[in-house]
């Protein structure tokens, strides 16, 4: 879940305040995406006194892989539900994932 938010959010505390998480729990995370080569840190180009965190290739294809499972599962939950539950849950989803202004 938190690499799909990095792209997002690519600076540390920004992700952690994004996300409602304690900074040390993010970043810990992060150093360990990073060992497994699935995060690269790089200076951040708009303050070169702070750093941001990109996807590798292989994090790339992690994160679509676990996303592919994701989607396969709630289709499988969703496929229980009749047409006119699916599209209340989709109108509600909507109302819950819309961006605030």
């Amino acid at each position: 879940m938190l690499m799909a938010f990095v792209e997002r959010y690519p600076n540390p505390g920004r992700l952690a305040r994004e996300l409602r998480i304690p900074t040390p729990s993010v970043s810990h995370a992060l150093k360990r995406l990073e060992k497994r080569n699935l995060l690269e840190r790089k200076s951040d180009p708009d303050d070169l006194r702070r750093f941001i965190f990109v996807l590798t290739g292989a994090g790339r294809r992690t994160l679509e892989e676990g996303q592919r499972c994701l989607e396969d599962s709630f289709r499988d939950s969703l496929s229980r539900l009749q047409t006119t539950e699916q599209a209340e849950f989709e109108r509600l989803l909507a109302i819950l994932t819309a961006e605030a202004e």
